[in-house]
């Protein structure tokens, strides 16, 4: 219990510091007058937060023993390639590179049915889909439907760092938004299943920045809705003005995030080294440890304490979160601040260099014609109900539009949660064989 205790006054005092400069850095910026601090702080006050939840003895007794069993799991010492190889499944590993020079490795479990493409979200990569257990991931789902499952990675997460035009030490290295993943990055790993596999187009399931990223390429690329059969979006990113994650509105207008990073020496968040020894020393001795590790997802992600499978806990945090870039983050926080679906704003000046005006302009997802499935929840603090209303009033050919069944249902409960097989997957696959089914051939 000392542990426990000790980790928690330690962290407190990290995200105190972390407050006070963001702070004291926003008040130093012109963009931050008429009191925008306070009236940031102000909106807290209306936000939906959910009530304390209380463990009973019984609950806490039972989860304790749920986490000290996964301890002992030895999936969390394993990577994506062997977590798949260990339950049965055969696994191919594939590279593309983008047109400016990153490399993408995508892992397949090749199957003789649809191909389905999945791409992961915000500080996330592949093995964030395989980390839940064998029987509730969604690629093992999809490849004992017979499915084609690929998996990709957006650029400088922890497994997509090579770049064979620029070193780590340029200045360009990494300083890439969603903006880049859904023009480059995804086209790129696209056209690559497309040849490889001889088909024509493909399903693409995706989750957080995995729709963002999708609806960026698609509003923009207008060839690409010709490659996509189905889409499916796991909490659909676009609009943000009313997200509720108090981090993200806290951070939302801070205008100088890269040029922090710059001065620190970085360009990602956040170090894969620094996140493992966290989630070593948070989440890999005590039970109270890994609720304090829990409690830092939720306060991105929203509260859904029931649905955490406290036997994966090690698991997951062993393999989450990837890294991604400053500038991703920051691209986000625009959002919320602009109230609209826009390009990066680099301001004014540069603005009119890159775009012809002063101001960043719209992605007109109006223009995509692709047929979506719109998973949502009212518990989730990234997609905001409110925002992915706005999202499916724009979308031309929404054919499905969910609402998870369960309210507390969070961002990260569409790959973690304990029931996400039941709750979620369930209905994809679904979906998928009413939108994308197995092709048979006529008979005469």
């Amino acid at each position: 219990m000392k542990f426990g205790h000790n980790m928690l006054y330690l962290n407190l005092t990290f995200l105190t510091i972390f407050l006070i400069n963001i702070v004291w850095l926003c008040r130093a910026d012109s963009a931050f007058e008429d009191n925008s601090i306070l009236d940031l702080l102000q909106q807290f006050e209306n936000l939906p937060l959910p009530k304390k939840y209380e463990f009973s003895d019984e609950e806490m007794q039972r989860n304790t023993k749920a986490y000290l069993s996964g301890l002992d799991n030895e999936d969390i010492f394993l990577n994506g390639t062997q977590l798949i190889q260990k339950y049965g499944y055969k696994v191919e590993v594939h590279r593309t590179i983008t047109s400016d020079g990153y490399v993408l490795p995508m892992y397949r479990i090749p199957g003789d049915g649809p191909v389905t493409f999945l791409m992961h979200g915000l500080l996330s990569s592949f093995e964030d889909w395989l980390t839940i257990g064998p029987e509730k991931c969604l690629p093992f789902i999809l490849a004992n439907a017979g499915r084609d499952v690929w998996m990709g990675n957006a650029r400088c997460n922890s497994f997509a760092k090579e770049n064979v035009k620029i070193s780590s030490s340029d200045s360009e290295y990494c300083n890439n938004s969603w903006d880049e993943i859904g023009r480059l990055d995804l086209p790129a790993m696209i056209d690559y299943v497309l040849e490889t596999t001889g088909q024509d187009n493909l399903t693409y399931i995706g989750h957080s920045q995995g729709t963002t990223a999708f609806f960026v390429m698609c509003s923009e690329l207008l060839d690409y809705d010709k490659k996509i059969n189905f889409m499916v979006a796991l909490s659909a990113v676009a609009w943000m003005k009313h997200v509720i994650s108090p981090l993200i509105r806290i951070a939302s207008p801070f205008n100088n995030l890269l040029l922090l990073g710059k001065a620190l020496g970085i360009s990602t968040v956040p170090p894969r080294n620094v996140t493992k020894a966290v989630s070593l020393a948070l989440c890999g001795n005590s039970f109270l440890a890994s609720i304090i590790c829990s409690n830092a997802n939720f306060v991105l992600c929203g509260f859904d304490y029931p649905q955490i499978d406290y036997e994966r806990v090690p698991v997951i945090f062993n393999h989450n979160p990837s890294e991604s870039s400053l500038k991703q983050l920051q691209h986000y926080g625009q959002l919320v601040v602009s109230g609209g679906f826009k390009r990066y704003n680099y301001g004014y000046f540069l603005n009119l260099e890159k775009y012809g005006s002063p101001t960043p302009p719209s992605y007109p997802v109006e223009k995509i014609t692709v047929p979506i499935a719109i998973f949502y929840s009212p518990g989730d603090w990234f997609a905001n109900p409110i925002d992915v209303q706005t999202l499916y009033e724009k979308l031309p050919n929404v054919v499905y539009y969910y609402q998870m069944p369960l309210p507390t249902f969070n961002h990260n409960d569409y790959l973690f949660a304990k029931d996400v097989k039941t709750l979620l997957y369930d209905v994809v696959l679904k979906y998928l064989e009413e939108r994308v089914p197995f092709k048979t051939e006529s008979t005469d």
